[in-house]
């Protein structure tokens, strides 16, 4: 019978160690996350822990969060809205937002990735809401948008001045196509960011000012 207890003991002490070892690893990883990470109670909402990394994008304390409902948080901007997504988590078990925006507590906008799934702990469901922090993601994004955008311009630009254009033969105007006849320069000026400016080329000179050319030649 003794035996018999020791070993029962033996074994009691094992999981004991086996789940202080496995709370341990847990609260490590937790910790040390390169995410944000939130933990609340399934049934009430209620935030139970938040990990350091959340605490450090947000710039609110840990007391200032654990306690408060994930909609009563001043960093999520409709507050309605994620009293409808607890809902539905509650029901689903599930939710995902790939773009949401939060306001820090310094009153910065940054935009994060959230996933939040139910799972039990110890016959109590809780939730865990990861969020990742995309901005950087994001202005990159839009910056490749808008050099895109520049680009099609820029193309779009370039095609205006492309293919045939109908042009006189004696007085060189250039007809657009509502029909129109244009001075050559005017018509370039509009369809390129080229700038004119003027002055005469020699033959032009001979043409148009033969004297001012006799007498520059006896000159010399």
């Amino acid at each position: 019978m003794l035996a018999q207890d020791r070993r029962k003991s033996a074994e009691r002490r094992r999981e004991a160690e086996a789940l202080r070892t496995s709370e341990e690893r847990y609260r490590r990883l937790f910790e040390t996350a390169q995410d944000g990470i939130l933990i609340l109670d399934a049934r009430t909402g209620k935030i139970t822990d938040v990990n350091p990394f959340l605490t450090d994008i947000l710039g609110y304390s840990s007391a200032e969060i654990i306690g408060k409902r994930l909609w009563e948080l001043g960093v999520f901007k409709d507050i309605g809205e994620n009293r409808m997504a607890f809902k539905e988590l509650q029901t689903k078990g599930y939710i995902r937002y790939e773009d949401l925006p939060l306001r820090t507590k310094d009153g910065r906008s940054i935009n994060v990735e959230f996933v939040s799934n139910v799972y039990p702990v110890n016959r109590e469901k809780v939730i865990q809401c990861n969020i990742r922090d995309i901005t950087r993601r994001r202005l990159a994004e839009e910056a490749r948008e808008k050099l895109i955008g520049e680009l099609e311009d820029a193309l779009e630009k370039i095609k205006k001045l492309s293919g045939m254009l109908p042009i006189c033969a004696s007085c060189k105007n250039i007809r657009d196509d509502e029909g129109y006849w244009q001075r050559i320069e005017q018509y370039i000026s509009e369809h390129s960011e080229a700038i004119f400016t003027h002055g005469i080329c020699p033959e032009c000179i001979k043409k148009l000012y033969p004297k001012h050319i006799s007498n520059t030649a006896g000159l010399s």
